[in-house]
């Protein structure tokens, strides 16, 4: 019996989190959505368990990044994907050596690199 794989997507957008839910779904994937640090201690404290986590590294006014030690101390073997929609400055923030435990607790890290914009017309009347 196949398993759907389980993410957690953590964003503090709601918008954000509905369209990475809906594309993660249609990809196969069980999906929870939460929007805070608390909303994710919750959720693991709750015993639940995902295969991958998707971390929006600005929470409004919460630190994207002490989501990763919760997720190293109750859900280890989770695939961890940091993402912002700021510049690299935020990014390079994950490398801090105070989150280097939960960094490491999540599997390490792999950096993609800055994703690019890329411009879309619609044609002519599209």
């Amino acid at each position: 019996m196949l398993r759907l794989r389980r993410l957690l997507v953590v964003d503090d957008q709601r918008l954000d989190r509905a369209i990475a839910g809906h594309a993660a779904s249609q990809a196969g994937f069980q999906v929870t959505g939460v929007g805070s640090v608390g909303e994710t201690r919750d959720q693991l404290e709750s015993g639940a368990h995902f295969d991958f986590v998707v971390v929006d590294l600005s929470l409004g006014t919460e630190d994207g990044l002490e989501v990763l030690p919760l997720i190293a101390r109750f859900n280890s073997s989770a695939v961890v994907v940091l993402v912002s929609g700021f510049d690299g400055r935020i990014l390079a923030a994950s490398q801090q050596p105070r989150l280097k435990p939960g960094i490491a607790g999540c599997g390490g890290t792999a950096q993609a690199g800055p994703a690019r914009r890329v411009a879309t017309s619609a044609a002519p009347g599209a």
